[in-house]
């Protein structure tokens, strides 16, 4: 029997994506008692590699500091957002909290996903390395949102930095306490596990492909779903090429007067930013306590849970965070231009890194996981709807990048849906 074949017939909400914004949606509903099925196309849930661990944080144009999206990445602020949607514990974790490894006082579950409190510092490249930083006004827009920066200069700002080496020179930097990161694969895979339990396999399927907008609800392969109320995709890179053509097919339908009545109305964004996340193995102990931002890199010390204490315990895996190219919609689609990643600038980049800043004499690479997130012009509302007769699909952008904003769209997303809902 095929994932389809066993779906259930009906329910209130369809609820369409891959990654964790259907999952934290999905959990969101049950907890009203609304009745949803969760549609994924992929075969996995997480193959994309949609959700990012921490905000990037890398300064737009002319060193511009985004303070909306630093204040969102403060650790209240990430609880707040991932806590309600998680069936168990989320714990928290800073340097400084309790003792040995940072452990708080009293119970604590090791094993739950954590949100880690850790320092953000942003330095100037060394001369000649690379366009220079503009700290001290980085640091003065800082200090007029209320973050409380340090300006760093000197050994004071090179000793920060994770990886750094005791040749590691740096000119200026800029050091924000409160910032965090979060257990993305562990928050994840405890929410899937919750959804499955809550709905079954009738009403959470993989690989329910292709999915078809019909009279009064959707076709999944050849089985109908009737969604009484409405459905609602959330929308990632991956999805894009089926989006479109679901959409496409609306447009014609409706254009040939069939009853199904649907337009559309597409928000479409800048286009989609590749990300490369490097993993690097360092001889030495790294600083789990800081997160550094170096030009278009975002390097930190890779570990789940929190840092173990003793010898030969600590952290040495270092996290690179590449931001690549801004390519279209239509490339980022495009077989036969490839998708951009690990090319011959990501290894120079990488290079330049431990080279230029760390100043290791050679790294070694376990990991490299490509990314893609969209970028929207600012202040843009990236949803719209494919709307027909009676059923609307509700297109929902935002759905990757850092995970605490994922969550935010997610439970807005279901909000929405309740006050738009028919009395």
């Amino acid at each position: 029997m095929s994932p389809a074949e066993a779906l259930v017939p009906e329910c209130e909400i369809a609820l369409i994506g891959t990654g964790a914004a259907p999952l934290i949606a999905a959990a969101h509903l049950l907890s009203q008692g609304r009745s949803v099925v969760v549609l994924n196309p992929d075969w996995d849930f997480f193959l994309e590699e949609s959700e990012l661990p921490l905000d990037p944080l890398i300064p737009g144009a002319g060193g511009e500091l985004d303070a909306g999206a630093l204040k969102r990445s403060e650790p209240e602020q990430a609880l707040a957002a991932l806590r309600p949607h998680f069936p168990g514990a989320v714990e928290f974790w800073s340097p400084g909290s309790g003792s040995g490894a940072g452990r708080s006082a009293g119970f604590h579950d090791s094993g739950a996903p954590h949100i880690r409190q850790r320092a953000r510092l942003w330095v100037s490249p060394p001369a000649g390395a690379g366009p220079a930083f503009a700290a001290e006004d980085f640091y003065l827009r800082a200090l007029e949102e209320g973050f409380a920066p340090k300006l760093l200069e000197g050994v004071q700002a090179a000793s920060r930095f994770p990886g750094a080496t005791a040749r590691t020179t740096v000119e200026k930097g800029v050091f924000v306490a409160k910032s965090c990161d979060f257990d993305v694969n562990r928050y994840r895979i405890g929410l899937l596990e919750f959804v499955r339990e809550r709905l079954g396999p009738s009403r959470l399927l993989c690989a329910a492909s292709p999915i078809e907008l019909i009279e009064g609800g959707l076709r999944v392969g050849a089985s109908p779903l009737k969604v009484t109320e409405r459905a609602l995709v959330f929308w990632t890179p991956r999805l894009t090429s089926w989006l479109m053509g679901a959409a496409k097919e609306a447009e014609a339908k409706r254009k040939k007067g069939a009853t199904i009545g649907a337009h559309w109305t597409p928000v479409l964004p800048r286009g989609v930013r590749l990300w490369e996340q490097w993993t690097l193995m360092s001889k030495d102990a790294i600083d789990p306590a800081v997160i550094g931002n170096y030009a278009d890199m975002v390097v930190w010390a890779e570990f789940e849970g929190i840092p173990e204490a003793g010898p030969g315990k600590t952290a040495r895996r270092l996290s690179v965070l590449r931001s690549g190219a801004l390519q279209s919609i239509e490339d980022y689609l495009s077989p036969r231009r490839g998708a951009g990643w690990a090319d011959a600038q990501s290894f120079e980049s990488v290079a330049a890194l431990c080279g230029s800043l760390l100043r290791w004499s050679g790294f070694s690479v376990r990991a490299m996981r490509p990314r893609a997130s969209f970028e929207w012009e600012p202040k843009v509302r990236p949803r719209w709807k494919i709307a027909g007769a009676p059923l609307d699909i509700e297109v929902v952008g935002g759905c990757e990048g850092p995970l605490s904003d994922v969550a935010q769209v997610a439970r807005l997303a279901c909000e929405s849906a309740r006050a738009e809902a028919p009395v």
